[in-house]
């Protein structure tokens, strides 16, 4: 039950009020002076020793508590809780005082964490567009020196650059949804076959993988006259799965899966490889913008890759979870389906 100090206040002036009446009616009742000096002064004596110390109780210390709290504050100390446990109107200012600093604290807390991924992003961002640039004017140089003996080392040399450029540009592409969310993220959704969209995705990544001599296992489980469809946006959703891909690339040794399918509710993708030199305590966490394991490279791997794959999928309504097994890394990818 809350208490009042303004009741408590009204109670004092009430039994202020009565005290004369009850010397009046001492008074009638007897002739003895001392009796009626004992009754007429002890009476004000204890009220006002009771004011002192109620006054000092209930609203010097709530006050004095405020105060050095306020202290602590100004000299940048948000993490002390305030501690007041009476729930009177000082008990319910106190609260309210120490629900607004812990906001504050709140927000302290997320703008150093902003501040650490800003520097951190701001090192790696250094770094990795350096190295590219480094290399493409060492070999730039060496083209302008004439250094290249024959036509097909000078091709070699072009080759380079151009794949110092598209790190580059991957790089720039990172940037642009580095702290976009599934709520900002700008989508162009139309109604795809899942079926066709299906055949597409795995004729591409055959061919892919041709190049760099990667034989995948590639599995379409959605029947021919299946009618089921999803609404995306193509080009985001491929951008969304190469980031897994490269990561699969990047990392397998003899094994490569993906698996597509349909049930009643969901559009599914699952790709497997194996490789994964990753602790299972931190399976959740990557998907968090800027996690990796591996230390600054020329490839430019900012830790966004899988935040903005996470953030792709679930701007699109879809789902997507990973899972250790052994060496294997699981991505579960689920769109809800609808029908054309």
């Amino acid at each position: 039950m809350k208490q009042s100090i303004v009741k408590e206040l009204i109670w004092m002036c009430i039994i202020i009020a009565c005290i004369p009446l009850l010397i009046a009616f001492m008074m009638v009742q007897s002739n003895i002076i001392f009796i009626i000096a004992l009754i007429t002064t002890l009476p004000f004596f204890l009220f006002s020793f009771w004011m002192i110390t109620y006054v000092r109780k209930r609203m010097i210390t709530p006050l004095s508590i405020l105060a050095a709290e306020a202290q602590k504050i100004s000299q940048g100390n948000l993490s002390h809780r305030i501690s007041y446990k009476k729930e009177d109107e000082f008990g319910r200012f106190i609260t309210a005082f120490d629900q607004m600093r812990n906001t504050l604290y709140l927000q302290e807390q997320q703008q150093q964490t902003f501040e650490n991924e800003r520097k951190h992003f701001i090192d790696s961002i250094s770094h990795d567009l350096k190295t590219p640039i480094t290399s493409i004017s060492a070999y730039i140089e060496a083209l302008q020196d004439g250094i290249a003996e024959s036509l097909e080392e000078e091709q070699r040399y072009l080759q380079v650059i151009q794949k110092k450029v598209h790190v580059l540009n991957d790089l720039s592409n990172q940037l642009i949804l580095s702290y976009e969310t599934p709520e900002t993220v700008h989508l162009e959704t139309q109604s795809i076959n899942c079926y066709e969209w299906a055949v597409d995705w795995l004729d591409n990544i055959l061919v892919e993988c041709q190049t760099m001599d990667i034989h995948p296992q590639l599995e379409n489980h959605i029947d021919r006259k299946d009618a089921s469809s999803i609404s995306i946006d193509v080009y985001q959703l491929d951008r969304a799965l190469q980031n897994i891909l490269n990561n699969a690339y990047r990392h397998m040794r003899d094994f490569l899966s993906i698996k597509i399918s349909v049930d009643t509710v969901y559009f599914k993708i699952q790709i497997v490889n194996d490789g994964a030199n990753l602790n299972k305590t931190h399976i959740n966490r990557i998907f968090e913008r800027f996690y990796t394991q591996e230390k600054h490279n020329a490839d430019g791997h900012l830790g966004l890759g899988l935040y903005i794959t996470a953030t792709l999928i679930q701007a699109m309504d879809g789902e997507i979870t990973a899972a250790l097994e052994g060496d294997q890394i699981h991505f579960d990818i689920a769109f809800p389906i609808g029908r054309v």
